[in-house]
């Protein structure tokens, strides 16, 4: 955990896993809604805001998910994301949504899988929510499909910006949860 400063914040006393951490960009944002956040991630992040464990996210979810309010995972994404077609092999990388869900399934608690929108268009992510960093005031345009245990339901903040002749590419649609 870095020596940093955090942003003062009103507490809600629930805890949450979030899985594949990364450097902690999605992070902030439940510890900004509250939550006390512990980040897993297989790689090093030495700039990790808050409690880190370094480890399997699918192994350390099957033995830990169920001491947490909350499981977040999100799950890599070079699979499915158009980006990796033209930068390298998108079958070199691993398909972790299904697994990912059912350890998270496996834990009984509530749970949220956030990934690109491909993977919603494929059929492999429910999006209940389809959020963007620019609803959060950041100024970045990256969609991102969030499959939730709940089903989604209500509006979070404001909608993005985004042409209209992508909308229909990436507007949720309610369907069945898959697998």
């Amino acid at each position: 955990m870095s020596a940093r400063v955090l942003p003062l914040r009103r507490p809600n006393g629930l805890r949450l896993l979030d899985l594949c951490c990364g450097a902690g960009g999605l992070s902030m944002g439940y510890y900004l809604a509250g939550f006390d956040v512990t980040g897993v991630d297989i790689a090093p992040q030495p700039n990790y805001p808050f409690p880190f464990i370094q480890a399997d996210g699918l192994e350390y979810c099957a033995q830990h998910g169920h001491q947490y309010d909350l499981v977040h995972g999100s799950w890599p994404c070079e699979r499915y994301a158009t980006v990796t077609k033209w930068r390298g092999n998108p079958d070199s990388h691993p398909d972790l949504i299904g697994p990912g869900r059912q350890v998270m399934q496996a834990t009984g608690r509530p749970w949220a899988i956030e990934n690109v929108p491909e993977t919603a268009t494929a059929g492999l992510l429910r999006p209940d929510y389809l959020l963007c960093g620019t609803q959060f005031g950041l100024n970045v345009r990256r969609h991102r499909a969030i499959e939730t245990s709940w089903g989604g339901g209500g509006d979070l903040v404001a909608p993005c910006w985004r042409s209209s002749t992508r909308a229909s590419v990436l507007t949720p649609t309610p369907w069945a949860a898959p697998g």
